[in-house]
């Protein structure tokens, strides 16, 4: 920005001052730019921004300097594929300069992220409007162009071949796509590659340290149109005789809707083969449709079931003395629904193999959304990072006090078991569960989570433990998933739980204490030490005698960590 004349109102010395800094904090997030840590640059540049905004902007010639400042932050989101991020900036900077080629062609590259076609061709023809010699645009627009007219024929011809499969008719026109010939895609060509462009072999080999984990929607039809299931629609509320005894029950509260998601891979037997099979043939973004006999359903993953039952559900006497005025084979119904439970299978999916609707095959509609890469942390453990922390971030280490958002999941299924970013809302006369923005990460220390003094500020340990395994550490700003094949204890969910297993108002013999399969996702924002710089003995004492009274005593190995803590630096003191 060109320094300002005597007689502009902000040529006093602190506005000239205000711009030196700011130019000094946009060079400092240049360089950080520069080494790739994008996430840094974006801290300085929004730095940079706020200052600008607070001190300079009133001065006309600080809009190019706002616009490069917003231009730069978006970059940072556009290399950390932030899609949403980058269009909210970018449209920013439209809005107060249209011909602005930089925002036009980064809003683009985002769109094009997000899967928006035709909105990423608009604003690749408006920046070649302002830069005809764009090479880098016009090569953009001609791919997106031809992607456009792909899949628009695409789309033709499917609608015509798929009007014999929504009136429930067999095709013709379908190849086999598993070796025993139960799963096969509709309309496929049978000299296509049996995987997709994306999935590679070596994934699928058993000591694979690389697995694939797919998510997409599915859905399932009998062959007279009539639909089994589908991930596309919530979770169906269990239905109540209507009468005056409704009037003071609350009402249900509505789960959004979410995609399946799986491991890719035989370490994950509790899966369909069906749902195996048919995502490695889909290309990302692509509707395919199979038809799927009995055996790649429900049969595929009665193995998984009956060693679900016999692991976590055996026969004792706390389950008779539970069940036992019901007849065996309700009993047995009971037991088999407790497995899908905890497995997450549906169980439309999972009837009695002679159910009629399961008597022959099912249609099948997967569209493939995305694939991620995880990595074994140890053969039921499986990791991976969305984006890595700032590299000058305080490390997460056991008794730091954090600031993290998290949800748990159900693997199979994705439905959340907790979620900090879910908030209550009112839809009509029901609740309906959403993302809501404001909500502020929860704060706890790790190693005594479950401090909260109400089910608000309740933390399950289990995500300060998840903290301490990313090898090489979590720092601020990572945001990393973990996938628990074998579960989590369903008592560390929320205090109430918590407190019925302890005090024995739920028996673990009787409900078993396993989430099942379960993805943890956390985004740590803030790391606070107090072990580096410890805090003194006196602070670490009052801690320990606070965790001893806490509710009647329970977490005194708490305390006592503490107490050994104190010892050890009391010895490195007398060293």
């Amino acid at each position: 920005m060109a320094s300002a004349r005597p007689d502009d109102p902000l040529s006093g010395p602190s506005a000239a001052e205000s711009q030196r800094e700011v130019q000094k904090i946009k060079e400092q997030a240049n360089d950080k730019f520069k080494t790739g840590d994008f996430f840094s640059a974006k801290c300085l540049y929004s730095g940079a921004l706020e200052l600008l905004e607070r001190c300079c902007l009133q001065d006309p010639k600080a809009d190019e300097l706002w616009e490069g400042i917003k231009n730069n932050m978006a970059l940072c989101d556009l290399k950390r594929k932030e899609w949403s991020r980058v269009v909210d900036l970018t449209t920013e900077v439209l809005a107060r300069n249209s011909n602005n080629p930089k925002a036009l062609y980064r809003r683009a590259m985002a769109r094009l992220g997000q899967g928006k076609f035709t909105e990423a061709q608009q604003d690749l023809k408006a920046c070649l409007k302002l830069e005809p010699n764009n090479k880098e645009a016009r090569q953009r627009l001609q791919e997106v162009v031809a992607q456009c007219r792909e899949a628009s024929n695409a789309e033709k011809q499917q609608a015509e071949k798929l009007r014999g499969f929504l009136q429930g008719e067999r095709l013709e026109d379908s190849v086999p796509i598993s070796q025993d010939g139960s799963v096969r895609k509709l309309h496929g060509n049978e000299n296509a590659p049996l995987f997709a462009t994306w999935m590679r072999r070596e994934w699928l080999e058993p000591s694979s340290s690389t697995l694939p984990v797919v998510t997409c929607h599915v859905a399932f039809k009998t062959a007279g149109g009539k639909e089994i299931w589908s991930s596309r629609k919530p979770p169906a509320h269990s239905r109540q005789e209507a009468g005056p005894h409704l009037m003071t029950q609350p009402a249900p509260v509505e789960k959004p809707i979410e995609p399946v998601r799986f491991v890719l891979h035989s370490i994950c037997d509790g899966v369909f083969r069906a749902w195996m099979d048919a995502a490695k043939t889909l290309q990302l973004q692509e509707l395919g449709h199979f038809e799927a006999s009995r055996e790649a359903l429900g049969a595929s993953v009665e193995a998984a079931i009956e060693r679900c039952v016999e692991k976590s559900l055996p026969d004792c006497p706390e389950r008779a003395r539970t069940f036992g005025s019901l007849p065996e084979d309700m009993q047995k119904v009971a037991r088999r629904k407790q497995a899908l439970q905890i497995l997450g299978l549906p169980e439309e999916l999972c009837l009695d193999p002679s159910s009629a609707e399961l008597a022959g095959s099912l249609r099948m509609e997967m569209e493939l959304l995305a694939v991620d890469t995880f990595e074994r942390l140890d053969e039921r453990t499986l990791m991976s990072v969305i984006r890595e922390g700032s590299k000058d971030g305080a490390l997460a280490k056991d008794f730091s006090k954090v600031k993290a958002h998290f949800r748990v999941a159900k693997l199979l299924l994705n439905s959340s078991l907790k979620d900090t970013r879910l908030g209550l809302a009112s839809k009509g006369d029901s609740v309906i569960l959403r993302p809501d923005s404001s909500r502020e990460p929860m704060t706890f220390i790790i190693g005594e989570e479950d401090l909260g003094e109400n089910e608000g500020s309740f933390v399950p340990p289990f995500v300060g433990r998840s903290l301490l395994l990313p090898p090489g550490g979590a720092r601020e700003g990572m945001r990393f998933e973990l996938i628990f094949l074998d579960g989590l204890p369903v008592s560390e969910m929320d205090r109430s739980i918590q407190a019925a297993y302890a005090s024995g108002d739920i028996n673990p013999k009787v409900m078993p204490d396993t989430t099942g399969p379960v993805v943890v996702r956390i985004e740590l924002e803030k790391v606070e030490h107090d072990s580096d710089e410890f805090k003194g003995l006196r602070e670490e004492r009052e801690r320990a005698e606070f965790l001893e009274k806490t509710e009647n005593g329970r977490h005194w190995q708490k305390a006592l960590r503490r107490r050994r803590r104190s010892l050890r630096h009391l010895r490195k003191c007398l060293e």
